[in-house]
């Protein structure tokens, strides 16, 4: 998982399902397509935009069998759950596990 990734999707759908569930989305407008999530050794990570400007930093974890992502905001205070889906060489589709999170990503490494 380290090294820097690309978000290159970015699904909302299940955010338009009602005002309050836009308002969670809302939250996690750091994961927009174009920006770059940055694991670094141990369990540091970054998002990062197009233009370099660090968006958020925290840390992550990853199960021990490599299907689940954890990262925590300690800005927001919060832990975010994504199922860790392989979709080919150096892309993953990330799909939101924890109550309130309604916005799914693919990430695709960056060489």
């Amino acid at each position: 998982m380290e090294g820097k990734w690309i978000i290159s999707e970015v699904d909302n759908s299940g955010a338009l399902v009602s005002k309050q569930m836009l308002l969670f989305s809302i939250i996690e407008e750091d994961y927009v397509a174009g920006n770059i999530m940055i694991f670094r050794p141990g369990d540091a990570f970054a998002i990062v935009s197009e233009q370099g400007d660090t968006l958020d930093n925290g840390q992550y974890g990853i199960s021990d069998n490599n299907e689940h992502l954890q990262l925590y905001s300690p800005e927001d205070d919060k832990v975010i759950t994504y199922e860790m889906v392989p979709l080919g060489k150096g892309s993953l589709q990330l799909n939101p596990l924890s109550p309130g999170v309604m916005t799914g990503l693919v990430i695709e490494k960056k060489e």
